[in-house]
């Protein structure tokens, strides 16, 4: 079965970026539209809820 984290490693690979840019709080280092991408991917292909995704994106348990 495919994970968010599956998914965030693949778009990681794609944009040959690190995970703790797509994940890590410094948002400005080019994690912004691999992000984006590996939220809709999520979403739309493997129906997590949103807070799923947002945690497993921010790397937070629960909502700031």
């Amino acid at each position: 079965m495919v994970t968010v984290e599956d998914v965030q490693r693949a778009v990681c690979e794609h944009y040959r970026i690190k995970l703790n840019q797509l994940i890590g709080k410094d948002r400005h280092r080019g994690g912004g539209p691999p992000r984006q991408v590996a939220m809709d991917l999520a979403r739309t292909h493997l129906g997590d809820l949103v807070s799923q995704i947002g945690a497993a994106s921010t790397g937070r348990t629960t909502p700031p």
